[in-house]
């Protein structure tokens, strides 16, 4: 989807036009979800329980934007607490072991979309400068862009728990607009998911995919 960010809309005097793109990255660019279903899938040996990794992913992250926890504590106590609610009651060590065995798993089988490389290289053509916002690790997006090899499209990175905001809220779209630079056309936002659920706060689907 395309959307206009009316607060990042600036007039050259000399008419000269720089035209801004940002994007999220997980499920825009890289089929994240399908990566990520199927590591907790091959974790717990069943596929039912997705929506509740989404649902404890949810609330994980909330604390990591918070400052409460770091994204490498927040992995752990997520899968802590996912296998808890599960009826499984789980010592640090173990819970270790398992989320790394599922972090290598997703890691090594996340893929780009068909389109996405195409779609990249007409907006560089075009002359969009371009921004990936993001909620999920910087440490693994940033490794997540240039093992795919599309970091090289992107101006900035902005990342959620480096910032302080995280999507939905206008503050981390609005900073994306401002690492970029003078705008003179109205700023686009272009955005997935491709799959999805809907955030309950705006009703359009929700972009948190987090590692």
């Amino acid at each position: 989807m395309t959307e206009r960010c009316p607060d990042c809309v600036r007039h050259d005097p000399d008419n000269h036009v720089t035209r801004c793109s940002w994007r999220t990255i997980d499920d825009t660019l890289v089929d994240f979800t399908s990566s990520a279903r199927r590591a907790v899938c091959d974790l717990i040996g069943r596929d039912d329980m997705w929506s509740r990794w989404q649902r404890t992913t949810d609330e994980h992250v909330a604390r990591v934007v918070s400052g409460e926890l770091s994204y490498g504590a927040m992995h752990r106590a997520r899968t802590k607490a996912f296998f808890a609610d599960l009826g499984a009651l789980l010592d640090d060590e173990v819970v270790a072991a398992l989320e790394e065995r599922r972090s290598t798993q997703l890691r090594t089988t996340w893929q780009l979309f068909a389109d996405a490389v195409p779609c990249l290289d007409w907006l560089r053509a075009a002359g969009f400068k371009l921004a990936a916002v993001t909620n999920a690790s910087g440490r693994h997006q940033r490794a997540k862009l240039a093992g795919l090899g599309i970091a090289r499209f992107f101006d900035t990175l902005v990342i959620a728990g480096e910032l302080g905001s995280a999507k939905p809220d206008p503050v981390i779209f609005h900073t994306a607009c401002a690492r970029l630079g003078p705008r003179r056309r109205p700023t686009r936002r272009v955005a997935g998911p491709r799959r999805g659920r809907p955030d309950p706060r705006t009703g359009h689907p929700d972009h948190r995919s987090v590692v």
